[in-house]
């Protein structure tokens, strides 16, 4: 079972990561073996099962043809030490974690619902700018991103499929955001929760999260997300169990 959630989160994230790639001008490789994107200013190499060293060798060529910053994602189940070792060879160097986290329904746990509370769902163009905006208060989205941002998830919006994007508000006023995003039956992905300056460290994430997971989602299904360590035990305080840690490599040309 262990295994099985695992695969959920790995794939779920990449196939989240690739949904950018319908947008003109987006660089990108997606096979069995191996998936990456660069997008602006956010080059990432988000699954890789090569272990031939000529093939990672040809694969890095493409990579500095395509140049700038890149992040090399081993996953839980892609870790190996020769992938590790040429990854140092070509002059990346592992820069942060991100822990592998899952939760079925029934392990949810109780918080205390934070007053003046609020949430709804984004279902028009102005709200999701609303959303953006908050989000990328948080991120420090450039403008490239936003704009990126903005033309996916439109479409996504329109077609009513994949993402569901959520504001929380304080007092009536943007303070915290996420998506859900359910690319197949059974997984639903947590991404980009995002809670303003001035209201952070008072459970707003939480409560979102908290209420998302009660009424947004189906109780059949697994829940999945990756969390920084900076985030990680606000997802423990629900009930997330950690499934293992992705290792980021980073590296430019």
């Amino acid at each position: 079972m262990h295994n099985l959630i695992l695969e959920k989160i790995e794939n779920n994230f990449s196939q989240f990561w690739m949904k950018f790639k319908m947008n003109d001008g987006i660089r990108f490789e997606e096979r069995s073996q191996l998936r990456w994107i660069a997008l602006p200013s956010m080059q990432r190499v988000l699954y890789s099962q090569i272990e031939c060293e000529k093939e990672l060798t040809e694969t890095m060529s493409i990579l500095k043809q395509v140049g700038g910053k890149w992040e090399w994602i081993l996953n839980p189940s892609t870790q190996t030490k020769s992938l590790a070792s040429f990854l140092k060879r070509q002059s990346f160097s592992k820069t942060k974690i991100l822990t592998c986290m899952a939760l079925e329904r029934s392990r949810l746990k109780e918080i205390r619902f934070q007053p003046n509370f609020a949430y709804r769902k984004v279902e028009n163009l102005e709200d999701l700018k609303v959303w953006i905006s908050t989000a990328s208060s948080v991120y420090r989205f450039i403008d490239e991103q936003q704009s990126l941002y903005l033309k996916t998830f439109t479409n996504s919006l329109l077609s009513l499929t994949d993402f569901e994007f959520y504001i929380g508000y304080i007092d009536q006023k943007p303070a915290v955001t996420t998506l859900l995003f359910r690319p197949e039956n059974g997984v639903c992905g947590i991404y980009l929760v995002a809670t303003i300056e001035e209201e952070r460290k008072k459970g707003l994430a939480s409560t979102l999260l908290h209420e998302l997971i009660c009424h947004k989602i189906d109780p059949n299904e697994i829940v999945i997300l990756q969390s920084t360590e900076k985030g990680k035990n606000v997802y423990l305080s629900l009930g997330f169990q950690d499934y293992g840690v992705m290792d980021i490599f980073q590296g430019s040309f």
